[in-house]
């Protein structure tokens, strides 16, 4: 831990610097374009975070507290091109960006923590890359299977943060962290044009399935509660 004391261009003093511990979120997904880092720690006063790559550096500055940090991250904050980051506090602390990255700051966020009082401070720091789908395939719950008219798939998983999903025939591929809890087909999406395809719960169709997209639907979770939650989704089609 350096004790030096730093200028700050904000007008505050760092009386020190420390590196957080940081470890692998449970829906850890290396290569997604949809990301979260959240930082845990006991905060008074105000301390400024420096997100690298899967590092974590605390500015702690002159009068503030701070102990018992700790962060998960589903990937490494990238060096790419990004569509769009945000951080969000659950809880009172306040919170703000100071600085996205980008190519000039070697891809590196700064985030600015503050708490009134000694209070657990928990942040998010979310962002959505600018690239294509990069899905993970699903393992399907075995149950029973029908070839009626009608055909259903029920998707149950715990969400904190946006997640895309891909849907052909039985096949499920989701681009964004998410821990997926049980996943049930009637039958498979048919190969033929559908007179009816609808959703139940709250979540957006992309794309339906079509003949120009090999009969596959496109689904997003969007408007995630900050501090995470479960959700069943329902897709219903009729030939």
């Amino acid at each position: 831990m350096a004790l030096a004391a730093l200028p700050s261009p904000f007008g505050l003093y760092a009386a020190a610097t420390e590196t957080v511990l940081s470890a692998r979120a449970a829906d850890y997904q290396p290569t997604s374009r949809f990301g979260r880092l959240e930082i845990r720690a006991e905060i008074e006063g105000t301390v400024d975070f420096t997100i690298d790559g899967t590092s974590v550096v605390a500015e702690v500055y002159t009068g503030s507290k701070f102990t018992g940090a700790a962060a998960t991250y589903t990937e490494a904050l990238p060096h790419t091109m990004y569509r769009g980051i945000k951080a969000i506090s659950i809880g009172a602390a306040k919170v703000k960006l100071l600085e996205e990255p980008n190519r000039l700051n070697g891809y590196k966020a700064r985030v600015r923590v503050s708490n009134k009082q000694l209070h657990l401070a928990n942040v998010r720091l979310l962002w959505e890359l600018d690239t294509h789908f990069n899905g993970t395939r699903l393992v399907t719950t075995p149950s029973e299977r029908d070839n009626a008219l009608i055909g259903h798939m029920e998707l149950v998983g715990r969400f904190a943060n946006e997640v895309e999903f891909k849907v052909r025939g039985t096949e499920v591929q989701a681009d964004g962290p998410f821990v997926l809890q049980t996943l049930r087909f009637t039958q498979p999406i048919p190969e033929q044009l559908l007179t009816k395809f609808e959703k139940h719960g709250d979540v957006e169709i992309v794309e339906p399935p079509g003949t120009e997209n090999h009969h596959t639907a496109t689904i997003r979770v969007r408007k995630v509660k900050p501090e995470g939650e479960d959700r069943k989704i329902e897709l219903e089609w009729k030939r």
